[in-house]
């Protein structure tokens, strides 16, 4: 006797802008900080992601100074450090992310 299970699964992108104004810093408090992290709510059924993209708002693709995790229903990109000095130094974020959501139907 065989048991079937049939699960229905959907694959979908989504982009996200994520724009954030950020208390400046002065050098030496921004040489402190390694991430910053900006969640937003994903669906319930949603159950993975995988960043694809992000670009800042003149179209560079900075992908390589992130990382995406899945936190309860929201995702979390950190910065790494070069980035978060960056952002802060200027005190704003404008990014566009591209996600990749696999849900549970």
């Amino acid at each position: 006797m065989e048991n079937k299970i049939n699960t229905k699964v959907k694959v979908k992108t989504e982009t996200y802008t994520i724009n954030r104004s950020l208390a400046k810093l002065d050098p030496d408090e921004v040489a402190k900080v390694t991430k910053y992290a900006v969640g937003d709510k994903l669906p319930k059924n949603v159950t993975s992601i995988k960043l694809l993209e992000v670009r800042q708002e003149e179209g560079k693709d900075v992908t390589e100074h992130f990382e995406l995790e899945k936190d309860g229903s929201k995702f979390i990109l950190n910065f790494d450090k070069e980035m978060t000095q960056k952002a802060l130094a200027s005190g704003k974020v404008l990014l566009n992310v591209m996600i990749k959501e696999t849900l549970d139907l």
